[in-house]
């Protein structure tokens, strides 16, 4: 009974995936996240939006934020208020 419930857990938190940019290769997508004040904000998540759902990816200390081995589609992506990024939309190939 208990595998049951860490499925069904497991099934209802699959629309949200956090990506790691840890040893992932060459990024399929990159970008710098600006505060404000026109400086890079790190430790910042992003929404991404694309074919397969929502993405959040976190900035790393110089503001960059990265995805990897994305679906072919059109991606929006979606910084907090009062922050830009330098490519709020992108097309994966």
């Amino acid at each position: 009974m208990r595998m049951l419930h860490v499925c069904a857990a497991v099934a209802l938190l699959g629309g949200l995936i956090t990506v790691s940019a840890q040893g992932q290769g060459s990024p399929a997508a990159t970008g710098v996240l600006m505060g404000p004040d026109s400086k890079p904000q790190a430790g910042v998540p992003l929404s991404v939006h694309g074919p397969q759902g929502q993405i959040t990816v976190f900035t790393d200390r110089n503001g960059k934020w990265s995805l990897y081995n994305l679906a072919p589609g059109k991606y929006e992506v979606q910084p907090p208020a009062g922050m830009t990024t330098d490519r709020p939309t992108f097309t994966i190939r």
